[in-house]
């Protein structure tokens, strides 16, 4: 019989053994490309054709695993809806560990579980699955054990009644030996090949980093853990967004004594986003006591002192203050400026950051880009203005040479021409600014926001015209005939 011909000859392809069909002759590569086609319930039924096409199949199912039931237990908080999120980790959980052999094919996974059976469903519970240890959480927990060979993983743990990220103990029942690994300064199994992390809960401790991340991904404000291993170095991660609270600006704070450590773990660092968020204080237990007030004065340095450990590796940094929840913002003194960040090359902060509170709208003047600026700077995005800083711009005429790799400013601002403007005092005649920026190759541009309407630009313009027509129907409305009392019309408008 000659090669790559079918055994069976003569057989129908529904008779004949998988392997001497024409799809079982395909090479492998097509046929995994054809099984990444089938839907999961699908997939099941592909899974029972033939040994090959179940081994496709169970790379298909079983690379990414999306059990986002924290997501649908938000919207239905029904015990019907509740029962079948927990009955969807049993039986994953019963299939890891009876063949663990498909746990080691996760590749990705996203995982949302509230903390625990909420207690008007706890009590209703069949006499069977009333174990604490049949919560979501232990069994979600239970699963990540199972997965050695995870690289992106989405992790949310949410309180069952409030909806909140909660505390240290969603850590703990995730890895049980969690407590004695924090002072043994030992890692997390089921992390050891996650490359990317995104995590949605309250607390993050140094030892959730594996040694291979790349990216991390905080949703919420976070509280950092402190730890005992300032030795350990990552020397891989490139991108932290990192979300807090205004405690991190506060003077001795945990905080930002935790931030600086954490941070010191990491060496090679290039993108850094840093979200304050100050909206959830009420219910955070970890850092809400030390969030900046009028009582509590807070200072940008404090957060630049935490970033020291990237000065020579960071080339991109954006802080950002969550809409809202500002008014500490005005409470807050400015940093020392971002020179020593040499290879810093994209900037985007809050004025205040820069320039500090806008008490005296003229003292920022005083300042020269080589004060707030590496050389190496190429783009810069300031966030609400309160102050004349289309002034200072105009500065940059004298001081090119210390700002030379600049190439964009953008201001995002209330107002069409900077916050700290009279609204419409450029509308007919651009500040110099804008034109003496572009002769010097940089471009200049200013977003309002979106609660900004552009019919209103012209509106005083327009108003005024309005006015002078107004005066023009009637003589006694005009500057020359002032009105000296009240004027009765009749019904045809004549006085």
């Amino acid at each position: 019989m000659a090669e790559n011909q079918p055994s069976t000859p003569g057989l129908p392809e529904c008779a004949k053994p998988f392997a001497d069909t024409l799809l079982g002759q395909l090479p492998t590569e097509t046929l995994q490309i054809v099984a990444r086609c089938f839907f999961p319930a699908e997939l099941t039924l592909l899974a029972r054709v033939s040994p090959k096409l179940r081994d496709l199949a169970e790379f298909c199912l079983y690379g990414i695993i999306t059990l986002n039931y924290a997501q649908s237990y938000q919207l239905s908080r029904t015990g019907t809806e509740h029962y079948k999120l927990f009955n969807g980790l049993r039986p994953l959980l019963r299939t890891f560990t009876e063949r663990p052999e498909l746990a080691l094919l996760v590749k990705q996974m996203v995982l949302n579980v509230p903390d625990r059976w909420p207690s008007h469903l706890y009590d209703n519970l069949a006499d069977g699955h009333r174990s604490e240890s049949d919560c979501e959480v232990y069994l979600a927990g239970a699963i990540l054990q199972q997965v050695k060979n995870v690289a992106r993983l989405s992790l949310s743990i949410l309180d069952a009644t409030t909806d909140f990220p909660v505390t240290q103990n969603s850590i703990d029942v995730l890895s049980p030996s969690f407590g004695p690994l924090v002072h043994s300064n030992s890692s997390v199994d089921f992390l050891q090949k996650v490359t990317y992390l995104k995590w949605d809960c309250a607390v993050f401790h140094w030892l959730m980093v594996s040694p291979s991340l790349k990216f991390l991904y905080f949703m919420q404000p976070c509280a950092i853990l402190p730890d005992n291993a300032p030795h350990q170095k990552n020397n891989e991660l490139e991108l932290f967004y990192f979300v807090t609270n205004s405690s991190v600006l506060s003077p001795g704070s945990a905080q930002a004594r935790n931030s600086r450590l954490f941070f010191e773990h990491f060496t090679s660092l290039k993108t850094a986003y840093l979200e304050i968020d100050d909206s959830g204080e009420d219910q955070d237990e970890d850092m809400g006591t030390e969030i900046v007030n009028f009582d509590n004065e807070g200072s940008f340095a404090v957060l630049m002192a935490c970033l020291d450990p990237f000065f020579d590796t960071l080339t991109r940094l954006c802080i950002r203050v969550t809409p809202g929840h500002t008014e500490w913002v005005s409470n807050t003194l400015p940093s020392e400026g971002f020179s020593r960040f040499q290879r810093l090359t994209s900037l985007e902060v809050p004025y205040q950051c820069l320039f500090g509170r806008p008490f005296d709208r003229w003292t920022h003047l005083n300042l020269t880009p080589a004060m707030l600026f590496p050389p190496t700077l190429e783009y810069l995005q300031i966030s609400s203005p309160k102050i004349d800083i289309l002034d200072w711009f105009v500065r940059f005429q004298y001081f090119r040479d210390d700002v030379r790799n600049l190439k964009e400013v953008i201001m995002t601002c209330l107002a069409p021409h900077g916050d700290g403007y009279n609204l419409f005092a450029f509308e007919s005649h651009p500040h110099p600014a804008l034109q003496m920026l572009k002769f010097l190759n940089i471009e200049m541009s200013i977003y309002s926001h979106d609660t900004w309407c552009k019919d209103w630009d012209d509106y005083e313009l327009a108003a005024l015209g309005l006015v002078e027509w107004q005066r023009s129907l009637h003589p006694y409305l005009t500057r020359k005939s002032p009105i000296v009392g009240p004027v009765e019309l009749n019904s045809h408008g004549d006085m």
